[in-house]
């Protein structure tokens, strides 16, 4: 899609979607800011086979009751389900060399998640994963595709949020030097606009990017990384204007986590009160894995 067919496009899947966001949230700053700084600490007894190399990535509730936890390894991207008490199952996304699944989102019972080559840095895939209550796969799909330019194709952490019949994405880069904005048009995937990371900020090269929609209609993304040795959270506002995507930092803040950090598997998620909760675990899908939530 290029030229004038591609701007058009582009125009309608910006209009469409705000006009069709529907947020729970009315102030998402506030709602930030009241994440308690005290985590509540659950251990998940791990029985399942995992493949050696890599380390937990991304974390979000699928529902009250089960967890959805990326992970890279040697071999191939995968992600885990588990209660509050277990992990019961292991997924193959992807074979090597998509070997790397990073930060995720969920939205409505569909997973969204980038699966890159973190060898040659060159090339990833973007997931969309549909799960039923019990968390078994209804559909998966490859919504875009990236490659050919080292580190700035690849996908280590994604956000995503729906508004009825359209969805927003966000995908960093290596990173998160740069995130893309992706919106669905009709049968179509059309980028938004490219986010460059700031030089007035100290930039965290966070290991997710998670988006949020409030009630009127504003677009926001908390990033998720290590500060040092600080586990820090920043939230942003997403602007788009005529083919580009900027971020209006809004808050920072640092937590403490417990055998965990927001360096491996991290993720924002609005409860059904309209919330806003941080869930993170520890790096390793050892006999024992600590998820810290923070409410």
């Amino acid at each position: 899609m290029t030229g004038l067919k591609y701007f058009t496009a582009l125009c309608f899947a910006v209009i469409a979607f705000v006009k069709s966001a529907t947020g729970q949230i009315t102030d998402v700053a506030a709602a930030f800011d009241q994440i308690g700084a005290v985590p509540q600490i659950i251990r998940l007894a791990n029985n399942v086979k995992t493949p050696s190399g890599g380390h937990l990535q991304g974390i979000q509730p699928l529902n009250d009751s089960l967890l959805v936890i990326t992970a890279s390894s040697g071999d191939y991207a995968y992600y885990l389900m588990a209660d509050h008490h277990r992990v019961r199952s292991i997924q193959k996304i992807s074979d090597s060399p998509f070997r790397h699944a990073g930060g995720c989102q969920v939205a409505d019972h569909t997973l969204l998640v980038g699966v890159e080559d973190n060898i040659a840095k060159d090339r990833s895939d973007i997931y969309s994963i549909r799960l039923d209550d019990a968390g078994h796969e209804a559909d998966k799909a490859i919504v875009a595709s990236r490659q050919g330019i080292f580190k700035r194709s690849t996908a280590g952490a994604t956000g995503y949020v729906e508004a009825r019949s359209s969805w927003l994405a966000a995908v960093a880069d290596w990173d998160s030097r740069n995130i893309d904005f992706y919106a669905s048009v009709q049968d179509s995937v059309v980028l938004l606009g490219t986010a460059i990371a700031p030089d007035s900020l100290h930039w965290c090269a966070y290991q997710s990017v998670n988006l949020i929609l409030d009630k009127s209609e504003k677009v926001y993304m908390i990033g998720l990384g290590l500060d040092g040795t600080r586990d820090r959270a920043d939230l942003f506002e997403v602007q788009f204007d005529r083919g580009k995507a900027a971020l209006r930092l809004v808050r920072t803040r640092y937590f403490k986590c417990k055998g965990a950090s927001f360096r491996y598997g991290a993720g924002i998620h609005t409860a059904a009160d309209g919330r806003l909760e941080i869930y993170t675990c520890a790096r390793n899908p050892a006999s024992g894995i600590a998820v810290n939530i923070f409410k």
